[in-house]
């Protein structure tokens, strides 16, 4: 048959009466097929006999139902359905297995249906919700988004919204970016409204009104990327708790907010983060507030560690089964919690690390890993351990030095050369409990 590639028929009346239309050849092979404008009623079913179609653009059209055979299109990889007054979200689009793009923005569909799980699957899926505009096309309180997983991007941006409920997404996960920005009525984050959402990507909470951070904003939030509450011109206060609860590896930011005056003591207490704080371009915070608001946040971020430090190894164990606090953080220098235990030549906790998953290989600001400095300490023990947990001798430092030239005797560089790593024993575990008896963990028999 005739291969038809990239074919665009927004030039051409598709929209002649039935009888005088030709039959649909369902042997031509069209990949991709655009008919947006036009002013239809009905979805266009002669589609669905290009078997082999890739892309479809059918935007604007007036169209109000998408029909389930929609599923037809197995090859379907994007899909635009934006700019129609649809009011249900199309079940057929679940169908469609190679669907990489959805965009289904400027509609009258008011919240998503609850037996969607997913829309198209990682690697590949891209989808896309953005805007869900309900009646007047102007979205003014969020629907309640729940156990739900969107493969890509949510966009609530540049809308009206006034109110998040609370719990507005519990159990939802988005594997991309989370954009509630740019919403000038938003005023309030209630307590509880992000319990049990997980963002793949970034969420931006900037260029809101939000005058307040009230304690347990963001309780039991995580967030895989950064997250972004710069430029909100009316923020004045962030409370003590504000971010009790909430998971950051990225980077916190609140910059560029003019009349921010005060973070309380405390605002940070709870927050488990592996980026930094930015604080610039406040202009009404004291370097003293700013100093203080650092050394809380970086002392949360620095937990683990700390409790290394101080060899306190019943603080380790709470902070490993009680929070979410990444084992393999590093300070501002690149230490982890594991390094930290093999400088302080104890053996127990950096066992205990390697048990719960430290990385052996870690490498700090001057690629020294725990092996250089087991070697560095003469510590033959660890040594012994690290090599046993998969250390790699061949790692050199920033000056070009690997563990061979940074042992110091004839001894250890012996031990190096010689030593054949053991596979570590399996743990046995026990939980361990509170001091009230609720089991927190597990320990070693």
């Amino acid at each position: 048959g005739t291969m038809l590639v990239g074919m665009d028929t927004t030039s051409v009346d598709t929209t002649v009466a039935p009888a005088q239309q030709q039959p649909v050849n369902p042997n031509l092979f069209i990949k991709k097929l655009d008919i947006s404008g036009k002013n239809r009623t009905a979805f266009p079913t002669d589609i669905l006999a290009f078997k082999n179609l890739q892309e479809l653009n059918v935007s604007n059209t007036n169209i109000t139902t998408i029909p389930e055979t929609i599923a037809q299109l197995t090859k379907l990889r994007k899909l635009n359905i934006t700019g129609n007054p649809l009011t249900s979200y199309p079940k057929g689009i679940l169908q469609l297995k190679n669907l990489e793009e959805l965009t289904i923005n400027q509609n009258l569909i008011d919240l998503f249906p609850h037996q969607i799980q997913r829309i198209g699957e990682p690697p590949r899926a891209a989808t896309r919700f953005e805007k869900f505009i309900e009646l007047k096309r102007q979205l003014n309180t969020l629907k309640k988004f729940w156990k739900l997983t969107i493969a890509g991007e949510l966009n609530f941006s540049d809308q009206n919204i006034t109110e998040i409920p609370k719990e507005a997404f519990k159990n939802l996960t988005v594997e991309g970016n989370l954009d509630l920005g740019h919403n000038p009525q938003l005023t309030t984050i209630q307590a509880g409204t992000f319990q049990g959402l997980t963002v793949g990507g970034d969420l931006y909470l900037s260029f809101n009104q939000l005058t307040t951070i009230q304690p347990g904003a963001f309780q039991g939030l995580t967030v895989k990327g950064g997250f972004y509450l710069y430029d909100n011109p009316l923020l004045t206060t962030i409370q003590a708790g504000a971010f009790q609860g909430l998971t950051v590896q990225g980077d916190l930011l609140l910059s560029d907010n003019p009349l921010l005056t005060t973070i309380q003591t405390g605002a940070f207490q709870g927050l488990t983060v592996e980026g930094d704080l930015g604080l610039s371009y406040n202009p009404l915070l004291t370097p003293e507030q700013i100093k203080a608001a650092r050394e809380e946040f970086n002392a949360q971020r620095e937990l683990l560690i700390t409790a290394v430090k101080n060899n306190d190894m019943a603080a380790i164990k709470n902070i490993i089964y009680t929070t979410k606090i990444d084992i393999n953080t590093k300070n501002r220098v690149g230490n982890s919690a594991l390094s930290w235990a093999v400088t302080r030549n104890n053996y127990e906790i950096a066992k205990f690390l390697l048990e719960k998953g430290a990385n052996v290989n870690t490498k700090d600001n001057q690629h020294r890993t725990p092996l250089m400095w087991a070697v560095l300490k003469e510590n033959q023990k660890i040594t012994k351990l690290l090599l046993d947990y998969g250390a790699d001798k061949t790692i050199r430092n920033k000056y070009g030095q690997d563990v061979y030239d940074l042992a110091k005797t004839i001894t250890m560089r012996s031990f190096l050369i010689k030593y054949k790593p053991q596979q570590p024993q399996p743990v046995e575990e026990e939980p361990i409990a509170s001091p009230s008896g609720v089991p927190i963990g597990v320990r070693q028999k």
